[in-house]
């Protein structure tokens, strides 16, 4: 497998080698219902469709009877049985009232107004293989460890007249396979070329370099198969299609289009090509009309310090072309490096359009390869386990600085196409890609293990570089949603996504009801040092074997964050507490004591509430005699029905108990004896004697 990152290496000219990964752990997820799962919707606001022949005076009469008035008919001159109606204040929930419509013949259906987002139908960003864009938790991580993509996708452009603009990002790095399925959409044509005439028909030295140059082999080559695999990842991160059903999607993935400029080959590459590369993009912007190309991405480095290299990066920002670049990923060991201490080129040139990424996991912590450095290394951005497109069509998981750089790279092509300001001319005074680097910058999310080890101490967050502050969300919750065998004594916390207003987390706003009521019950509610975690701990333990449902409100009267904003609906679920009784024998039957006992008699035991079968064996419940150890020969048998255990002394040889005879019968309590079926062992073993017929 190749390594991630691309290391040059001095060998006569700087050399590269890399890696890749492992394909990404598949999720799937289900849609929300009404009925199976916590979702998002419009709070005190219910959908009603009345029944064929009902009237509007019968949905006023319920309204009435629930607390609730008629908003609007959705599509009267359609369906104009369909209306939304909403819930006046001290009104039910909307779960309920759904309920008390639902129990109307004038209803044919009620349900919640659901928030619904602009959203990709890619299916690896639908099954939650690209955690870095939207973290649900999946695999393991930590809900909200993502630079909130599909967010951004929704934020409108800073010019509504003229929508979103198309940004131009040129990759420098291996080739870049321009017919793969989920990329041809958006890689770049070269408007002054003509394609395969043999002419330089836009004069800059390149013939037909129709979708850019490969500057290792000197054609217009640049894709030649599956060497160009690091290349092809990188573009898919930045800008693979979206929304046609395939594959992955791309941070940017409806207005951008990506130049290839390759310079390294499956030998490396070299310094002297690297700069061909970069001045190659840098002439597209100057002087032939790419007047919309914003940045350049650059998943490699190593060797030292070129002059060369670092004055072609200055004429690309002098271009007003911003210079994204890999932190690195440690030395030979595998662990990341100081920056500061031990500069890494080209991430480390002290240039303004430079931009240096480290590499974050799906629990947001740095990785342990990444490089860092206080003062040289910028932000962090998602670098292990990353799902983009390599050659052939395919699609693969690599981990690297070289897959947390495209993210940023993508990040900033949104923005200057949110923003074509950001996109400015070089012959003016405005440096609009300062102006994004500044935004990017602004809007990262603080990450502790990123604190002291970047300039700017967070992990991208392209929602936030827009200027937009989402309103907060419920991340996780305690118990989990449908969870069974809750412990009757825990509390119930909520997690959110930042630091919420703790005034505005109270019982009135966080509570719990038992199923069947509508009291919350009482309780405290508690707020984390960090502002980040409510939790209700009830006055008394949980009735065991018990369903309850909690609410986070949302809405205007719900909980806020530090920001001020509100939690966009109510966040509710449920859960069913543990039976945590232990089971207690009620009867035993020859009773204790007792004399004159048949000998065809056989020995049960019956039970407070239902056992394990499995548990109830020839190894847990004995008959011995008195004064012996050796057990007597038995068959064990459970019946559920009556909660009983039997033992039969006879066994197929029907032999009879000894006359005259005491016995000791035993049910083993303990961790090694009989359980019920929640697990709970009997508290001690059950002992009891009799004695036989003479």
């Amino acid at each position: 497998m190749k390594r991630a990152f691309l290391l040059l290496t001095l060998v006569g000219a700087m050399l590269l080698a890399h890696a890749g990964g492992v394909p990404a752990q598949q999720n799937d997820t289900l849609a929300a219902s009404p009925s199976s799962q916590p979702g998002r919707f419009v709070p005190e606001r219910v959908i009603v469709k009345l029944e064929e022949g009902a009237s509007t005076e019968d949905l006023e009469a319920l309204n009435r009877g629930i607390g609730a008035r008629t908003e609007e008919r959705i599509a009267p001159h359609i369906l104009p049985t369909l209306y939304t109606v909403k819930l006046l204040p001290g009104g039910p929930s909307v779960e309920r009232a759904i309920r008390q419509y639902e129990a109307s013949p004038a209803v044919a259906y009620a349900e919640p107004d659901y928030i619904v987002t602009h959203a990709s139908d890619d299916p690896y960003y639908a099954d939650g293989s690209l955690w870095g864009l939207n973290n649900t938790g999946q695999s393991s991580g930590t809900p909200d460890a993502d630079i909130d993509a599909p967010e951004a996708w929704d934020v409108p452009p800073s010019d509504p007249t003229s929508g979103e603009q198309e940004t131009v990002v040129a990759v420098i790095d291996e080739g870049v396979q321009h017919t793969h399925d989920d990329l041809e959409g958006n890689v770049w044509t070269n408007p002054g070329e003509t394609a395969e005439n043999g002419i330089d028909d836009d004069n800059n030295g390149y013939v037909d370099d129709i979708h850019g140059w490969d500057f290792y082999s000197n054609n217009n080559s640049t894709y030649d198969g599956t060497g160009d695999d690091h290349g092809t990842h990188v573009a898919g991160t930045i800008g693979a299609m979206g929304n046609n059903k395939a594959g992955v999607v791309g941070v940017n993935h409806s207005k951008v289009k990506i130049i290839t400029a390759k310079f390294l080959g499956p030998n490396g590459g070299s310094t002297s090509n690297a700069i061909k590369a970069l001045d190659y993009v840098t002439d597209l912007k100057l002087n032939r009309g790419v007047n919309n190309l914003g940045l350049t991405s650059n998943s490699w480095g190593g060797g030292g310090y070129s002059q060369g290299l670092h004055d072609a990066i200055k004429r690309a920002g002098d271009a007003d072309i911003l210079f994204v670049a890999a932190a690195g990923n440690g030395g030979s060991d595998g662990v990341g490096d100081d920056n500061d201490a031990t500069p890494h080129y080209p991430s480390s040139y002290d240039l303004p359009n430079v931009i240096a990424v480290a590499a974050t996991n799906r629990k947001d912590n740095k990785t342990s390869f990444s490089n860092y450095g206080a003062t040289s290394v910028d932000l962090g951005a998602p670098g292990a386990g990353i799902y983009s497109t390599i050659p052939d069509n395919s699609y693969g998981s690599y981990s690297g600085t070289s897959m947390a750089t495209p993210h940023v790279s993508g990040a900033l092509a949104l923005l200057m196409s949110k923003d074509p300001t950001l996109l400015t001319d070089p012959k003016t005074t405005d440096d609009g890609h300062i102006r994004a680097k500044g935004q990017l910058f602004d809007g990262v999310d603080p990450v502790p293990s990123l604190q002291g080890k970047t300039v700017t101490g967070g992990r991208l967050n392209v929602t936030k570089a827009l200027g937009v502050v989402p309103p907060p969300e419920v991340k996780n919750v305690n118990p989990t949603h449908a969870a069974t065998g809750a412990a009757p004594n825990a509390n119930v916390t909520a997690a959110f996504s930042e630091e919420m207003d703790p005034a505005t987390l109270n019982t009135s706003t966080v509570t719990l009801v038992e199923d069947g009521t509508a009291t919350p019950l009482a309780a405290a509610v508690t707020v984390s040092a960090d502002g980040k975690t409510a939790t209700l701990d009830p006055d008394a333990d949980l009735k065991q074997s018990t369903t309850y449902t909690a609410t986070v409100k949302g809405g205007s009267t719900g909980v806020m964050s530090n920001a001020g904003k509100a939690l966009v609906s109510d966040k509710v679920w449920y859960f069913t507490t543990a039976d945590t009784t232990a089971p207690q024998v009620e009867s035993v039957s020859p009773s204790n004591a007792a004399t004159g006992v048949l000998l065809g008699t056989n020995v049960t035991a019956a039970f407070s509430e239902e056992m394990d079968p499995a548990t109830v064996t020839k190894d847990t419940f004995t008959l011995v005699k008195s004064g012996s150890t050796k057990k007597l020969s038995a068959t064990v048998s459970y019946d559920a029905a009556s909660r009983t255990a039997k033992l039969d002394p006879y066994g197929s040889s029907r032999t009879l108990l000894s006359k005259c005879t005491k016995y000791k019968a035993t049910v083993k309590g303990g961790s090694s004896g009989v359980k019920d079926k929640a697990g709970n062992p009997l508290a001690a073993d059950e002992v009891w004697y009799f004695t036989t017929k003479c």
